[in-house]
């Protein structure tokens, strides 16, 4: 499902949990606000997140880490505040990860094992990237 540009709604809804198949879901510059809802961890079957360029604010729920088939994950441009969860260690198949552009998360207790994360303690963003082809830990970033 790919809803860009469509500023119909103010906020997610926490009746997204219901679309339990859902594998491709892309919500960016819908001007959406409020948090993020805990019922997107049901979303187990969802490979591809982009809720990028919204003014979504408080944490990045824990609830991530229940999203196994996970692959993209996107949160810049938003105003999310907090510690980002060490859940998303859990996501094996979790390979690309941008959160920079937020308020102020703290990633120093993630680990992450993929191909790019990117994230902020400040304004500017960090980027560790890997060209391994194994999955290798690629640190905290602070």
């Amino acid at each position: 499902m790919i809803i860009n540009h469509f500023p119909y709604r103010p906020n997610i809804s926490s009746s997204i949990g219901r679309l339990g198949s859902l594998s491709y879901l892309r919500l960016s510059v819908n001007i959406l606000t409020g948090t993020i809802p805990t019922a997107i961890g049901f979303l187990t079957s969802l490979w591809y997140l982009d809720q990028s360029f919204n003014s979504l604010v408080g944490t990045i729920p824990s609830v991530f880490g229940l999203m196994s088939s996970l692959y993209y994950l996107d949160l810049t441009y938003n105003s999310l505040t907090g510690t980002v969860p060490s859940q998303l260690c859990l996501l094996t198949n979790l390979q690309a990860v941008y959160i920079y552009h937020n308020n102020s998360l703290d990633c120093s207790n993630v680990c992450f094992y993929g191909d790019t994360w990117n994230c902020v303690a400040s304004l500017s963003p960090l980027f560790y990237p890997t060209t391994s082809p194994t999955m290798e830990p690629l640190g905290n970033c602070l």
